[in-house]
């Protein structure tokens, strides 16, 4: 660098009075203060030409012209602590939330636990997660299963929660009048950080079920699509989607509820609560009721991975594959 003479931070070129002066000028241009340390670093080296400017300096002469901004941004001061869970039985806490790590494949994931016994409540694979619908039918679906609603449903804060916090807030004050919605809150939304009871899941099911099966469809999808249909290999691709995530969504539920937590299965302790001194907390919801709803908001579209005509051909297709067609 010094026989072509570039300047670095090493052997700089500019006086330090002249870096502080691009960066107060840099500063006064972040009028909502959201620049730190590197974005600063980075604007004197690409639009003042600055590369030799120490990144050490520049950390010093902002802290030193804006105290409270830097001191905002300092790393830890957003540490998580951690804590445990408390719970007095099942159903007190109900928590949601959809796992994209499969979205590049176009196979979204969302999931209902309960935070006492752990146990997956339901576990679907989703063309998108994001609808609003989608999250709330989900949960009707899952309430209908149960029979009730829990005290509590939290999830992350996305915005297509809206709805199913809407339904479990008017069915539990429906059925459940003399709970305080402001001591007990039938739903929040919280950090993604902090949704740590359905968060702690994804990662082990990604590693256990998904990825290796993932692998094991795409070698059965490269072995048809080598046969004499393949002309059919656009409706085969097509059809992958509800085919992969029907056996996938049915090995990965069945394994999950299996796993043991504090030395039992989570279906112990949801089914036997009183086996821990615990209470089920589940506030009764009447079928019928629950079903008038599912009608009102469920949807066929919001479960099609393909479109009607591609579906009807997949079918087709899977008959000539001797496989089990589409329900």
């Amino acid at each position: 660098m010094s026989c072509l003479g570039i300047a670095t931070a090493c052997r700089p070129v500019h006086t330090k009075e002249e870096v502080a002066q691009a960066i107060v000028e840099l500063v006064e241009e972040d009028v909502v203060c959201r620049w730190g340390r590197a974005r600063i670093h980075h604007k004197l080296k690409l639009h003042k030409g600055m590369h030799d400017a120490n990144s050490g300096f520049v950390r010093q002469y902002l802290a030193a012209l804006d105290a409270d901004n830097v001191l905002a941004r300092t790393p830890g001061q957003q540490h998580l602590q951690k804590s445990s869970l408390w719970t007095i039985g099942p159903s007190e806490e109900w928590s949601g939330d959809g796992h994209d790590k499969l979205a590049r494949m176009g196979l979204p994931i969302w999931g209902l636990r309960d935070k006492a016994s752990w146990r997956l409540l339901g576990l679907w694979v989703v063309p998108n997660s994001h609808i609003l619908q989608v999250p709330a039918v989900l949960f009707l679906q899952t309430v209908l299963a149960v029979g009730g609603v829990p005290l509590k449903v939290t999830l992350d804060q996305g915005s297509e929660g809206s709805l199913l916090g809407q339904l479990q807030t008017e069915l539990r004050a429906q059925f459940a009048p003399d709970l305080d919605p402001v001591a007990l809150p039938p739903f929040s939304q919280i950090k993604s950080v902090y949704n740590i009871t359905i968060k702690r899941s994804w990662r082990l099911l990604y590693e256990n079920e998904l990825a290796p099966s993932w692998r094991v469809g795409k070698l059965e999808y490269a072995r048809v699509s080598t046969t004499k249909l393949s002309p059919w290999k656009k409706w085969s691709h097509s059809g992958s989607g509800p085919t992969w995530s029907n056996s996938v969504w049915t090995s990965m539920f069945t394994n999950a509820t299996r796993r043991k937590f504090a030395g039992n299965t989570p279906n112990e302790f949801w089914f036997h609560p009183t086996n821990w001194d615990m209470q089920n907390w589940t506030v009764p919801v009447p079928a019928q009721h629950v079903e008038r709803l599912l009608q009102d908001y469920a949807s066929p579209h919001l479960w099609r991975f393909v479109s009607a005509e591609d579906e009807e051909l997949w079918e087709v297709y899977a008959r000539m594959l001797e496989m089990t067609a589409i329900p």
